[in-house]
């Protein structure tokens, strides 16, 4: 706290804790609702069985297999098929498929 707290009177000082709390509440209820969605977001994908996918490799980057089943060019492919063939993980990665999503590695810095 500031030392010039203490010139301000019983009032101020009150208005100030007082609005200092309301922000507190709104951030509070910020993260509560963005909490409340990815709660949402991981039902749905333990649903689906998302937590149970592969991740592939090309290039050095990583990316999260969206489907535990899909189908291409009329043949039915399996996830854990998806991540024993290199050649269709490249195709797919070149082709921006939707199934793949790009698992964002963390910076060093944010370590600290």
């Amino acid at each position: 706290m500031e030392n010039s707290n203490t010139a301000l009177s019983l009032e101020e000082r009150f208005a100030q804790l007082e609005k200092q709390f309301q922000q507190a509440t709104q951030e509070s209820a910020a993260k509560d609702a963005i909490i409340a969605g990815q709660e949402v977001q991981l039902a749905a994908a333990n649903a689906q069985g998302a937590g149970a996918l592969s991740v592939v490799s090309h290039e050095g980057k990583h990316y999260q297999v969206l489907a535990g089943k899909f189908s291409l060019d009329d043949k039915v492919i399996t996830h854990t098929e998806l991540k024993a063939d290199a050649e269709l993980v490249a195709k797919l990665v070149e082709e921006k498929s939707p199934l793949l999503k790009l698992i964002e590695t963390p910076k060093a810095e944010a370590k600290a």
